[in-house]
C-alpha cells in the first residue's frame, strides 16, 4: 500500500528531522540485533508491511538468522532470545499498545534496568517511539 500523503515531499523538514533521529540512535548504546528485534516487533503490532519487509532484510544483512526473525511474534515462548532481548521486546510492546498500565510499566522497566544502564533504556525508549513514528508516516 502506498501512503496517500507524500510526507517526504510535503513536510521534507520533518521527514529529514526524523531520519536524523533515526540514524542517530544505533550509535552503540546498544546491538543493532536488538534495534531490529523493537523494529519488526512494534511494525508487526502496527501492522505496517513495508517496514516489516525493510527491517526483516536489514536483520538478515546484519547476521540475524531467519529462525529467530520468523520467532519474533512469538518472543515470550521462544528460547531464541537473550533476557535483555526479551526485556526490551516487552519493553517495545508496552510503550506501543495503548492502555499500558502503570503497574506494568513499572515492572518492565525495572525489569530493564537489570539489563541496560538508563542510557541504554532511554535510546532504547526513542528507538520505539521512532518506530512507532515511521510506522504511521
Amino acid at each position: 500500500m502506498y501512503p496517500v500523503v507524500d510526507y517526504r515531499t510535503l513536510v521534507r523538514d520533518t521527514w529529514r528531522s526524523l531520519h536524523a533521529v533515526t540514524k542517530a540512535l544505533p550509535s552503540g548504546a546498544f546491538p543493532v540485533q536488538l534495534r531490529h528485534l523493537i523494529d519488526i516487533r512494534v511494525s508487526q503490532i502496527n501492522h505496517c508491511q513495508f517496514c516489516l519487509n525493510l527491517h526483516r532484510t536489514e536483520a538478515e544483512r546484519d547476521g540475524d538468522t531467519p529462525e529467530r526473525l520468523d520467532a519474533i511474534a512469538g518472543w515470550r515462548d521462544s528460547s531464541l532470545f537473550t533476557p535483555a532481548e526479551r526485556s526490551a521486546l516487552a519493553w517495545a510492546e508496552l510503550l506501543t499498545q495503548s492502555g499500558a498500565d502503570g503497574w506494568a510499566l513499572d515492572g518492565a522497566i525495572t525489569d530493564m534496568a537489570g539489563h541496560f544502564d538508563e542510557e541504554t533504556i532511554c535510546r532504547i525508549t526513542f528507538a520505539v517511539g521512532v518506530i512507532n513514528a515511521w510506522n504511521r508516516v
